[in-house]
């Protein structure tokens, strides 16, 4: 017995299902994230089809690339015959906040609403998942550690409702971008010369509420460790790490996959956070991007390759579960000729299955 996960084809979203065993040898279920409304149809229905049991669902954050194949599933005859143990979803008392005028939250609020009409019970689905709460044992021999959101950031999301509305009206799901519309020059830089400039984030956290609040944390198995980063901040997951003594030189954080932050955005994967991680293999999830947001961005490979303390003698994989032609067709180059020369490095694209 040996754990078995899936990075699914989710276009420019995520949708993860783990399939692991506790210390006694029981099965164990974690889907992470449905991708957008479409993945359930395209992935999502097969890969349930021979389960009886999600013992742990888990919605990182409520931006639509994620959530809009879990709320497919909630209402598709496979719910009715799987058995949902728990839910992770930071959005559980929205229903319940007095805000003084009629307001959609849209599918936050319409997952919830889904699993009130369902008849699930509110246990399942009232944990706050945060720093504070820091470890949950989900069964023997398997854990979370909690890396992101914080509290605040929480109480931030919470209390910024109606200004954040308009947000939740633009679903990535309209907004694809075709394979030929790419209009991207070469690159002008390598991955090496690329690697030597400053991590600069877009927006502060407070500005960038729905990524800062995805849940991000390392799930520990009986065989293995998934970092498994969502779309989180990296300035919350650093800030985590450190407060777990964990640092770039005697005692850094072990992990055997990384799952890249937000599709591999520039602005959700730093040098000083890779600089923290011990491992060899990393993943990231998109299909390319939509119109309005391209990915993955080329700063985060070279990061990944290079940054300052990476052991070059050690090689490293980076896998796309996407095809890179493909992804090459929608958001233009990734890769100079001499960038898979050089760094010790290679990438495999179009995998989406992983074992240990």
């Amino acid at each position: 017995m040996s754990t078995k996960f899936t990075i699914h084809k989710a276009r420019n979203g995520d949708c993860i299902l783990v399939r692991t065993f506790d210390s006694g040898g029981n099965e164990y279920n974690i889907l992470i994230d449905g991708g957008p409304t479409p993945t359930y149809d395209e992935a999502l229905r097969d890969a349930l089809a021979e389960l009886k049991d999600i013992h742990l669902l888990i919605l990182t954050h409520i931006d639509s690339d994620h959530i809009g194949g879990l709320l497919k599933f909630l209402k598709s005859q496979a719910f009715e015959r799987i058995t949902v143990h728990r839910y992770w979803f930071n959005a559980h008392n929205l229903l319940n906040i007095s805000l003084g005028t009629d307001i959609s939250f849209q599918q936050a609020k319409e997952m919830e609403q889904w699993l009130i009409q369902l008849g699930e019970s509110p246990e399942k689905y009232s944990d706050i998942v945060c720093f504070e709460n820091e470890i949950y044992q989900l069964a023997p021999g398997i854990n979370a550690i909690i890396l992101s959101p914080t509290q605040q950031i929480l109480d931030n999301l919470f209390s910024k409702w109606p200004e954040l509305e308009a947000r939740l009206l633009i679903s990535s799901d309209d907004n694809e971008i075709s394979s030929e519309e790419t209009g991207v020059r070469m690159p002008a830089l390598t991955l090496k010369q690329l690697s030597q400039q400053d991590f600069s984030p877009a927006n502060k956290i407070e500005q960038d509420i729905f990524n800062s609040s995805s849940i991000a944390f390392l799930l520990e198995l009986t065989d293995c460790k998934l970092l498994l980063l969502g779309d989180a901040r990296p300035e919350v997951i650093v800030n985590s790490l450190q407060a777990k003594g964990y640092n770039n030189k005697n005692n850094k954080l072990k992990a055997d996959f990384v799952k890249i932050a937000h599709h591999g955005s520039r602005h959700n994967t730093s040098n000083q956070l890779l600089d923290m991680m011990d491992c060899t293999n990393y993943i990231i999830s998109t299909n390319g991007g939509t119109a309005r947001h391209k990915h993955p961005d080329r700063d985060v490979i070279a990061r990944i390759v290079y940054h300052a303390a990476r052991d070059l003698d050690k090689p490293i994989k980076v896998f796309f579960n996407y095809s890179l032609s493909y992804i090459e067709s929608r958001k233009g180059p990734v890769l100079l000729p001499e960038d898979k020369n050089e760094g010790n490095w290679e990438i495999i694209d179009d995998t989406c299955k992983f074992s240990v």
